[in-house]
């Protein structure tokens, strides 16, 4: 995305918002479901939770956050998206983590893809 100089000039502040929402999601939400996973492994005596927790997770995470980023934002006004956003793309630290993260899900695919033929 385009970064701006000042705050007022932040251009696709929801995009941005929503996009780091969803990053943030992928990774967070097979942690949190795997977790839940494993408990429910331990009570049922099967691994297969595991797996299908870390999956769930992955699918229901990303809209989650959106969710959390849309309730938690609905009442803001247009310049403190901008603020947000803006404050989101000059964070070194985070830029450099949502590139990895952005890096590597896209080489799994084509990975998951070799090791299933």
């Amino acid at each position: 995305f385009p970064m701006a100089e000042y705050t007022e000039d932040q251009m696709y502040p929801k995009t941005i918002m929503y996009t780091h929402g969803l990053i943030k999601g992928a990774q967070a939400g097979p942690i949190v479901g795997a977790g839940i996973g494993t408990f429910w492994a331990l009570y049922k005596r099967s691994p297969i939770p595991i797996l299908r927790g870390a999956t769930i997770g992955l699918i229901t995470a990303p809209a989650v956050t959106c969710a959390m980023i849309y309730g938690r934002m609905m009442s803001k006004e247009d310049i403190e998206w901008k603020d947000r956003a803006w404050r989101l793309q000059r964070n070194n630290g985070q830029l450099l983590v949502d590139r990895y993260s952005l890096l590597t899900m896209a080489s799994a695919v084509p990975l998951a893809v070799l090791l299933r033929m």
